[in-house]
Parts: C-alpha cells; sequence; structure tokens
C-alpha cells in the first residue's frame, strides 16, 4: 500500500520505489543504484502519477535522515536536492503540531500541461504524520538497499 502524506481533501502526496532501474546492472556504483520512482500528488484541482527514474539509494536515505530532522526541528538546511532535479523538499513551515514541506516537481514529474520549469506542491500534516510517512520510506529503502560494483581488476 503506497502511503499518503498530507490531508484528505488537501494536498497530499504519496512516493513509491518501484525497482533499481537496471537491476542487474553492477558496472558501476550509479548505474547499480538508480532507482525507479513513482509519485502520486493529489491536490483539490489535479491529480497526476509519474514515474521516473529519480533517486540514488543513498539519496533515498538522505531524504529520510532530512526529514527526521525537520520532524524534530534539527534540520541543518531548508532544502534537500537531488542528482536529478525532478525532486526536492523545502521545509516552508513548521510549529508544535504540525509541519509544511514544498515538494518542487520538475521535468519528469510536473503535470504534463504545465509550462514553467516546475511545480511546487505545499504538503501539510502532523508531526505524527510525517513520523509514519518516514518509517514507510524505511520500509520501502530496506526492500532496495545500496548495490555493491564489481569491477574487474587489471
Amino acid at each position: 500500500m503506497i502511503m499518503n502524506l498530507g490531508k484528505l481533501g488537501e494536498n497530499q502526496f504519496s512516493l513509491h520505489i518501484v525497482d533499481y532501474q537496471f537491476p542487474d546492472n553492477r558496472a558501476n556504483d550509479y548505474d547499480a543504484n538508480w532507482l525507479l520512482i513513482e509519485i502520486i500528488v493529489t491536490t483539490p484541482n489535479d491529480q497526476w502519477q509519474k514515474t521516473a527514474p529519480a533517486l540514488l539509494t543513498w539519496e533515498v536515505q538522505s531524504l529520510i535522515s532530512w526529514l527526521e530532522a525537520v520532524n524534530i526541528d534539527r534540520e541543518d538546511w531548508n532544502c534537500i536536492n537531488f542528482l536529478e532535479p525532478n525532486l526536492s523538499f523545502c521545509l516552508k513551515g513548521r510549529d508544535d503540531d504540525n509541519v509544511v514541506l514544498g515538494v518542487h516537481l520538475a521535468l519528469e514529474f510536473k503535470p504534463s500541461r504545465e509550462l514553467s520549469h516546475e511545480t511546487i506542491v505545499e504538503i501539510d500534516c502532523t508531526h505524527e504524520e510525517l513520523s509514519a510517512w518516514i518509517m514507510d520510506l524505511k520500509v520501502q529503502l530496506a526492500q532496495f538497499p545500496i548495490q555493491l560494483t564489481f569491477h574487474d581488476e587489471i
């Protein structure tokens, strides 16, 4: 089951690790660790679903660590970006009960009809909801560990 972040009737975002992009390629660290990511975005006025090779295994771990830090007000940076520029997250606000994340979607992840460079969807959630979403990401990532590469010796 894919877990949504956000409140029903408001903006919601889900991220699902589908598979390694190249499950049998151990030629180099990047090809061995690219993940196919499916996102589903729901707003009061729209919904879209996209799948693309967007994150490396260690980038998902960095996202998890950043979200954990955001949830307890200990993040070092307001935003987290990745090698592929189609997905990033920014902290938009936080209080004792809630966190507001800006999910930046570009290239393959923005809505097809969108003409601007990127779409930003603000996701409002409680700290408990964010904790549950982080746990879901951890469970997903456990199914796709960092792949070691094998090199021929010279």
